[in-house]
């Protein structure tokens, strides 16, 4: 590959991530319920998969097919679901490693409970239990 074709690899690449931490990172003034919060989080966790998690911290990452994906998605108000769920304390997003880093209180949001999100992809199945388990912690916020 050319390095012109690598640098305009690169700049779509980074286009699409750029026009959708935009959005994660915009604040709309839409209110939503708990579970349309809940569906909002888990519908886009999909794409990204984690790269590191310690408690209290976590890195996920989008792969190129999945940054295409949530290119398509309505991610408009995912800045705002974000900032709804209770322990997420800070997310920073890294556009040109395609990954988002979030910083969370253990004793909200355990650390298992990020695995199973992380894991959704190839467990889809879960997704009951642990949209439950998010939906029990959005009401005793």
């Amino acid at each position: 590959m050319s390095n012109i074709e690598q640098e305009s690899r690169v700049k779509q690449r980074t286009f699409l991530m750029e026009e959708f931490f935009v959005i994660l990172a915009g604040m709309s003034m839409t209110k939503y319920s708990d579970e349309e919060i809940v569906d909002k989080f888990l519908d886009n966790t999909r794409y990204l998969k984690i790269a590191h998690h310690v408690p209290g911290r976590i890195r996920v990452k989008a792969s190129w097919s999945g940054a295409r994906k949530l290119a398509k998605e309505d991610t408009s108000d995912l800045g705002e679901v974000i900032d709804k769920i209770p322990g997420i304390l800070e997310y920073r997003v890294n556009k040109k490693a395609l990954s988002v880093i979030i910083s969370y209180d253990s004793e909200v949001l355990p650390f298992q409970l990020w695995e199973d999100v992380g894991t959704l992809g190839e467990n889809p199945g879960n997704r009951t239990e642990v949209k439950e388990r998010l939906l029990n912690i959005l009401s005793e916020a």
